[in-house]
Formats: C-alpha cells, structure tokens, sequence
C-alpha cells in the first residue's frame, strides 16, 4: 500500500490518526463507535483499520510531530503543513489526499484538532503573518472575512468564533 502523501511504496507504515498514547481520550469520548470492530475496548481499540493511514517512515515522523495535518478544502481532503520543514513543505503542502473509503473522517478531524488546538493557544496564529479569516460577531450575527495580521484581531468576547479555512474554532482574547 503506498505513502497516502507521497505515492512512494518503499518503506511504508500504517500510522495511527488518534494515537495509542491516546487511548483513554479515545475511551472517554467513546470514538470507538467510528471503528470498524466497535466491540473492542481499551488500550487496543485505537488499532482499528479506520484509524490508519499509510505513510512513508519520514512522512509519518513529521505527521506524529503534528508538522502536518489532513484538512478539508475545497470537498476534498488535502496536506496542510502547520510549520515550515527543510524540504517537505515545499514538496506537500495542500496536496490532495486520497483516504481509504474505510477511514473514518471522525479520526482525522480529532487528529486535526490535536494538531492545531494547541497552536491556536501557542504565538503561532500571533507571528504577525496574515492570515485570511473569517469573524462572526456573536452579538451581531454577521460574518466579516478579512485577510488580517491575527495579533491585531479584535476578539470582543469568549463567544466571538473563527472560522480558518473551514474550521470553526473558539477564540481567546487578543493579547
């Protein structure tokens, strides 16, 4: 089975999308239901084939490192690098992806998640660099998009929401 980024067949290993050391997380938000053998309980439930994508040993380094993520854009699923790598970024960043029909989607949003929640908290989304958002005002219920520096964006409540290329997330004040 080849490299789900790559194509490459050589060196190729099922990585999972909610890792092992996740096991309770997975158990306390029952995402057993996504898999396959849904009978399955703890530690090993997350070794289920719809929990598995196949990648290359240094696709997946970088994948476990959460370097990279798997996003919907566009009605397709698609690599999209969260920090710059020597040379992989160049190569694969917003490459369409062809999951397995057996791969619940479930997985890889919660692994999406794990990648960027923490970001969001960290200086990452703050460097200065632009980055087209789109902001609902909670009280007003209405939508601007803007390309914007996100440091200077102006979060008036805990309620106000972003949406960053199709993901809704709930924001922390601006510093």
């Amino acid at each position: 089975m080849p490299c789900l980024v790559t194509g490459y067949q050589a060196y190729v290993e099922l990585a999972h999308l909610v890792p092992k050391t996740e096991w309770e997380w997975f158990a306390s938000n029952q995402m057993r239901r996504h898999n396959d053998k849904s009978f399955v309980e703890g530690e090993v439930a997350t070794n289920d084939v719809r929990n598995a994508i196949p990648l290359c040993v240094h696709i997946r380094k970088c994948f476990d490192d959460k370097k990279f993520a798997i996003v919907p854009k566009h009605g397709q699923w698609t690599t999209h690098f969260l920090t710059e790598t020597a040379s992989l970024t160049s190569l694969h960043h917003n490459t369409t992806v062809q999951l397995d029909p057996i791969v619940s989607s479930a997985f890889v949003l919660a692994r999406l998640a794990a990648a960027v929640l923490p970001l969001h908290s960290s200086d990452f989304l703050r460097t200065g660099a632009e980055r087209f958002v789109t902001l609902l005002d909670s009280n007003a219920r209405t939508w601007t998009t803007a390309r914007k520096d996100w440091g200077t964006a102006a979060f008036t409540t805990k309620e106000d929401r972003i949406l960053y290329d199709g993901m809704r997330l709930t924001t922390l004040p601006a510093r």
